[in-house]
C-alpha cells in the first residue's frame, strides 16, 4: 500500500489503492494482469486447499506453527520463498535452510548502502576469525545485546537462540577432536537367530550368531583401528542409548565410551529403526563390541522416557541381558540403588546432565569424535 500510494496513475492498475474496489481485506486484484495476491494469518493451516503460483513466507523463523505451516503449503504451489532473519537454532525455518534441499541467498547486512559505508575487515581476538565492520555496525553492537545482533545483524543461526552448550567450547572441541571416522558398518543378529535364542547367545557370549559388514553408508561409526576384527577387549565400554520412534523425524543413538580412555570410540545411528528391531541391534552390538574381564559385555544405559520404557522392557526381561544401569534413588543421604532397570529424567535432572557435558566439553575430560553429535549439541534448545 505505501509504494503503490507514490507511484503515479498510470503505473497503477485500476483500483488497487487503499479503499479502491480491487483493494480489500487481505487481498488485491489486477484486473489488467488478471493476478492476484493474497495474504494470509500464520496458522497451522495457512493456504491448506488453495492453489497459487508463488508462496511468500515472510519471517518465518519467528511463526509459531512452522512446521505445520511448510507441510500444508507444499501441495499450494511449485514455488515457495522463504524470508527471514534467524530467530534461533531448532525453528523449522533454520532446518528448512540447512537441509540443503533449497537454494539459500544472504542478504548481508554490509551490502546495504548506508550500513555498510565505509567498511573494513578486523580480527576478532578471541576466535581469530575475520570479521566484516563499518562505522553504523560498531554503533550497533554497543547499542545492542549480542543475541540481537547475532539474529538481527549477522544472520548467525545458533547464536541468535537459546542453545543450552557453549557454542565456543563445542567449536573449540570440534577443532581439537572432531574427525571422520575410521571405519563404518552395519550390524545385526543373523537372520536365522529369533527372539528366543537370543537370551542363550547373550549367555555364551556367542558372536558368531552376529553379521557384521563393512560399508560406506552404515549406522555404526568407529574412530578407533580394531584389533582381531573387534574392540579392543582389554579395554571397558558404556553405552548411552536414546531411541526415537522410528520413522524418520530423529535418530535413535547408541554412543559407545571407552571408560579408561574417556573417549567416545563408536556411534550407532538411524532415524528409521522401529524400537523393537533397535533393541535387537543393542545387544548384537554389545556382544560383539565385548571389553575386558570379568564381564566381557558393556554397560547399557538408555534413557526410559517415550519409546525408551520399550527397549528397557525387552533388553532386560525378552534378551536376559545382564549389564545394565538401574534407577538411583535422589533426595536421600547415599545413593539407593534400585531394580528399576534404566534412568528417567526429568527437566531438572536432563538439564543438570546437559551442564555436565558442556563442562566435560570445556575442560576435554570426555572427547568426541563425531561431528554428527557435536552438530546436534549446537542446535539444542534451552526452554
Amino acid at each position: 500500500d505505501y509504494i503503490n500510494s507514490w507511484l503515479p496513475e498510470w503505473m497503477c492498475p485500476p483500483g488497487i489503492k487503499l479503499g479502491g474496489p480491487n483493494r480489500t481485506k487481505m487481498h488485491l486484484f489486477n484486473s489488467l494482469m488478471n493476478s492476484i495476491i493474497d495474504g494470509e494469518s500464520t496458522t497451522r493451516h495457512a493456504a491448506s486447499g488453495d492453489r497459487r503460483k508463488i508462496v511468500l513466507l515472510d519471517e518465518f523463523a519467528k511463526v509459531e506453527n512452522g512446521e505445520a505451516m511448510r507441510s500444508a503449503t507444499a501441495d499450494v504451489t511449485p514455488c515457495r520463498i522463504v524470508n527471514s532473519t534467524p530467530a534461533g537454532a531448532g525453528t523449522e525455518y533454520s532446518d528448512w535452510i540447512n537441509s540443503g534441499q533449497i537454494k539459500v541467498f544472504m542478504l548481508p547486512w554490509y551490502e546495504h548502502p548506508d550500513k555498510g559505508r565505509g567498511r573494513y575487515v578486523e580480527r576478532n581476538e578471541k576466535t581469530n576469525e575475520w570479521e566484516i565492520k563499518s562505522p553504523w555496525f560498531n554503533k550497533e553492537v554497543l547499542r545492542r545485546s549480542p543475541k540481537i545482533v547475532a539474529q538481527e545483524i549477522l544472520m548467525q543461526d545458533i547464536e541468535s537462540g537459546d542453545v543450552f552448550f557453549s557454542i565456543a567450547n563445542l567449536k573449540q572441541h570440534r577443532d581439537l577432536f572432531g574427525r571422520k571416522p575410521i571405519s563404518i558398518y552395519n550390524i545385526d543378529f543373523k537372520n536365522d537367530v529369533t527372539n528366543e535364542k537370543i537370551p542363550k547367545i547373550v549367555k555364551t557370549r556367542d558372536t558368531s550368531r552376529i553379521k557384521v559388514k563393512k560399508t560406506s553408508k552404515g549406522s555404526l561409526s568407529l574412530w578407533v583401528e580394531l584389533l582381531l576384527g573387534r574392540l579392543d577387549q582389554n579395554k571397558t565400554y558404556i553405552f548411552g542409548i536414546d531411541t526415537s520412534k522410528g520413522q524418520g523425524a530423529s535418530n535413535s543413538i547408541i554412543s559407545i565410551l571407552c571408560v579408561e580412555t574417556m573417549e567416545k570410540v563408536g556411534e550407532w545411528a538411524d532415524a528409521n529403526t522401529l524400537p523393537y528391531d533397535f533393541a535387537r541391534i543393542i545387544v548384537a552390538l554389545a556382544l560383539w563390541v565385548g571389553g575386558a574381564r570379568p564381564r566381557r559385555m558393556p554397560l547399557l544405559i538408555w534413557e526410559k522416557n517415550g519409546p525408551g520404557w520399550e527397549i528397557g522392557k525387552l533388553i532386560v526381561k525378552k534378551f536376559l541381558y545382564p549389564y545394565y544401569y538401574r534407577t538411583r534413588t535422589a533426595g536421600i543421604v547415599g545413593v539407593k540403588v534400585t531394580q528399576k532397570y534404566g534412568y528417567h529424567t526429568s527437566q531438572q535432572g536432563k538439564r543438570d546432565l546437559l551442564q555436565l557435558l558442556d563442562n566435560a566439553y570445556a575442560q576435554t575430560n570426555y572427547v568426541n569424535h563425531s561431528f554428527l553429535a557435536l552438530g546436534e549439541a549446537e542446535r539444542y534448545i534451552e526452554y
